[in-house]
């Protein structure tokens, strides 16, 4: 008996002396439930819209806004403040052009939320450098919270905010008659030059008021003109009127000081219309302008008057 004794005393003290290891080995492998977990994740301010945003390119530049409202929340409070820290990333860009008006940012204890949080860009001008339609995106993230525990979590579903961006493609013109514009029928102390060889008619044909007199070609779709309108104008856009049969689908705009070296305004592509009003998305003032015709509906094609729109 003297010996069980002693054995179940051995055994007393071995599970005495192993029952904290026992229990913290309990701890560490205890997963706590998804409620009883405070998760810190990030949301919209209007969490409905879609998180877009479209800029313009004209000859004016980049034109649009980049600017995102968010905040850092927590879907259950907690009786301390957790401090949260952000980071940037760019797809197309450079992140040193994204500011934050906060990079740290608290939620108090006991709230959901904190503060507004604003993204946004200032200089853009970089994608004036590409022409064509572009796409780009900015990602702010949770990088790290404090305190960090089990009780305490980043969301792994909503620890990023993503905003894409579009830049259109490089537009100048549209169709129409500009706002608060008049068009001067005088013209006469206008110059004109046909630079295009096998065309018929004669230059002042399409700025004596006749549209039964024109410039016309059959032997191609291209036709190109340059005016001199003796002075600078502030122009607002142009009308170029044509004979109904031999329409242009595509022409170009060239913009010259001197009337020797030219400068691309952009192309404009239309459908069928023989008065073709184009309205300049940036006001231009120019003595010399250029007007080509580089495709049409048919081949042959034909100019019968030629207007520009001015400031009333």
């Amino acid at each position: 008996m003297k010996k069980n004794n002693i054995r179940y005393v051995v055994l007393a003290v071995i599970i005495f002396l192993t029952m904290p290891l026992l229990l913290s080995s309990c701890d560490e492998e205890k997963d706590l439930s998804e409620w009883e977990v405070s998760y810190v994740y990030i949301q919209r301010e209007n969490w409905t819209a879609i998180p877009q945003m479209v800029l313009t390119h004209t000859p004016s530049g980049i034109e649009g806004n980049i600017s995102q409202n968010f905040f850092v929340k927590v879907n259950k409070p907690v009786a301390e403040d957790i401090t949260v820290h952000l980071a940037v990333s760019c797809t197309g860009f450079d992140a040193e052009k994204i500011s934050l008006s906060q990079e740290t940012v608290t939620i108090r204890a006991n709230e959901l939320c904190s503060d507004i949080i604003e993204v946004s860009c200032s200089d853009y001008e970089f994608m004036a450098k590409n022409k064509e339609e572009a796409t780009y995106s900015v990602n702010i993230s949770i990088k790290a919270i404090e305190p960090n525990s089990d009780e305490i979590r980043i969301s792994d579903l909503q620890n990023t905010l993503a905003v894409n961006i579009v830049k259109k493609a490089f537009v100048s013109m549209k169709y129409g008659v500009p706002a608060n514009s008049d068009r001067p029928n005088i013209r006469t102390d206008w110059k004109v030059e046909v630079l295009t060889s096998g065309v018929q008619g004669l230059p002042t044909d399409i700025i004596d008021g006749q549209t039964w007199t024109m410039l016309k070609r059959t032997d191609g779709n291209e036709l190109e003109v340059a005016f001199d309108f003796g002075s600078k104008k502030d122009l607002l856009g142009v009308m170029a009127m044509h004979q109904y049969s031999l329409l242009p689908t595509k022409i170009e705009i060239f913009l010259s000081v001197d009337g020797i070296d030219w400068k691309s305004y952009g192309t404009f592509e239309h459908g069928n219309t023989y008065n073709l009003p184009i309205t300049f998305l940036s006001p231009v003032q120019t003595q010399h302008l250029k007007y080509k015709i580089l495709e049409s509906k048919q081949p042959g094609i034909s100019l019968t008057e030629f207007y520009i729109y001015v400031p009333k």
